[in-house]
């Protein structure tokens, strides 16, 4: 199982699917603390990523099925003073009676993204049995297939017809002595389905569909899997009916409130894709448990001497040092403080470079030009090549007498909000290229790269977490191909400047974010 989830990680996107696979999505309420994997659990450095996937999961499947939208409306209707003590039951019910449900599905499908998260289990017997019920239930044909399996059958648990017959009756009426046959209730469900699963039930297989399947392709093989099931014993509404009395169940639910029918037309007009991904734009990736590294400067005038202090060999580019340009106060953050950066104004000109101190302490070097144009000291080596980096907010900042002539590419890590730099870049009618790929090593991390039509001459990169790649890859599915257009042919010429420069920064750097630019920390 984890090595199949491994072949296919880099296309997963758990999130989106269960985003849309209902086609509905609502704001969130807080009827789910109880519901939240607790970061104490965990202790590397993809902590945040699953915890705050594990929690989109159960957000998700709350406010795109129907069980889950009753259990919602119940905590809405309540706080308003609406039938308070009844709904307020319901409500408690409604969330009880889908617990292990709820936490089977969070579970898998979030750990299910990167197979190593499985060790973050194994000191928790409760997750860990989550783990392994979603696990037994997937048909065992890989991670890219069985994710799908897995939603649908779990989502098919909140779906009886029975339900849809008691919430027909209207929300005013709704009882729990009508909820509560073994027929509805989601934990009864699941249980039905794993000894039908036991027995020797084999989930439909949902060929063709991958991370950017549309509503309708998901919908498709959901009703696949209902009919199975039905077949089996275990009734399950189809897309159409649950659609349907998602609608009803919102008109009666806005018919009992008016204030709670403003809040549901909100909620369907935003745009949650954006606002996912404008917040995820604070995330803050920590390139190494030990903290930056100490800086050491060496002068110019020692560089012959320490030369391979400084060049590198790469498969692709070859021999090559790297040229980093930058604002000095956004690459004094990188290292340990206090360093030679500190309290230089302008920008810094310089040769990095990872290494080992004399008593074999990792350090990070500088040689330092005097300059504020990276051309200048690019005209300075013909036998090496030069890899020149820089930041967004270092290019926005750019002095007019920096020139990066004779540079063919710079490498622009992308260290301000990704979001307003695109939307400034579609007012000037430019179009944004971009390609994915992952970086290798233990932070599970991912590389956006983009090509600018309106800036040539510059890569610039983006570096996400798991839940980061999510968000980002929603949002540029959105904005159409008139504004982005994803292809990795195009930077098949890049590739190996990109995987250079990314080593060099991984490397010696200490943490990427999209708040560096920022002139106070």
């Amino acid at each position: 199982m984890d090595e199949q989830a491994n072949e296919v990680d880099l296309e997963d996107d758990v999130a989106y699917l269960c985003a849309r696979s209902a086609g509905t999505t609502l704001g969130s309420y807080d009827g789910l603390e109880s519901w939240t994997l607790h970061a104490s659990l965990l202790t590397n450095a993809d902590e945040q990523a699953l915890v705050t996937l594990h929690e989109r999961l159960h957000h998700e499947l709350q406010h795109t099925t129907l069980w889950g939208l009753v259990g919602r409306f119940a905590g809405d209707l309540a706080r308003l003073g609406i039938d308070p003590t009844r709904i307020r039951r319901l409500f408690r019910f409604s969330r009880d009676q889908a617990r292990m449900l709820h936490e089977t599905y969070a579970t898998t499908l979030s750990v299910g993204v990167e197979p190593t998260w499985r060790t973050s289990l194994e000191d928790n017997t409760d997750y860990a049995a989550f783990y392994d019920a979603g696990v037994r239930l997937a048909p065992g044909r890989g991670w890219a297939s069985d994710r799908f399996a897995i939603d649908c059958a779990l989502r098919a648990c909140m779906s009886a017809p029975a339900l849809g017959e008691a919430v027909a009756v209207g929300f005013a009426r709704v009882r729990i002595a009508t909820l509560a046959g073994a027929e509805s209730v989601p934990d009864l469900r699941m249980r039905q389905l794993q000894h039908l699963v036991q027995g020797g039930l084999t989930l439909p297989n949902p060929l063709g569909l991958d991370s950017v399947s549309t509503s309708d392709e998901l919908a498709v093989y959901f009703d696949e899997v209902a009919t199975v099931l039905e077949k089996h014993g275990l009734p399950t509404m189809h897309t159409a009916e649950v659609r349907s009395t998602i609608d009803a169940l919102f008109e009666d639910v806005a018919a009992l409130s008016p204030d709670l029918r403003a809040r549901i037309e909100l909620d369907l007009r935003g745009d949650r894709t954006l606002e996912d991904v404008e917040e995820h734009q604070r995330e803050r990736i920590a390139l190494h448990d030990t903290g930056p590294l100490p800086l050491e400067i060496v002068d110019v005038a020692e560089f012959s001497s320490r030369a391979a202090d400084f060049v590198r060999h790469h498969s692709d580019v070859g021999m090559h040092i790297l040229l980093v340009w930058a604002r000095a106060d956004v690459l004094a953050r990188q290292f340990r403080r206090p360093n030679g950066l500190d309290g230089i104004d302008g920008y810094v000109c310089a040769l990095q470079a990872a290494g080992l101190s004399e008593t074999s302490e990792a350090v990070a070097r500088l040689c330092i030009f005097e300059t504020e144009s990276p051309a200048e000291v690019a005209r300075l080596f013909s036998t090496v090549k030069v890899v020149c980096v820089t930041t967004a907010s270092s290019l926005m900042d750019a002095p007019g007498a920096a020139s990066s002539k004779g540079i063919e590419t710079i490498v622009a890590i992308m260290d301000q909000p990704v979001v307003a730099q695109f939307l400034h870049t579609f007012k000037a009618q430019a179009r944004v290229t971009w390609a994915r790929t992952a970086l290798s090593g233990d932070r599970h991390l991912h590389i956006f790269s983009y090509l600018i039509s309106a800036l040539p001459g510059i890569v610039w990169l983006q570096v996400a977490s798991e839940v980061g790649r999510q968000v980002t890859e929603r949002w540029l599915a959105t904005l159409g191909e008139d504004k982005v257009v994803a292809s990795r042919s195009a930077f098949e010429p890049h590739m190996p400047l990109i995987d250079a420069a990314v080593q060099h920064v991984v490397a010696a750097w200490s943490v990427i974010d999209q708040r560096g630019g920022r002139r106070s920390e």
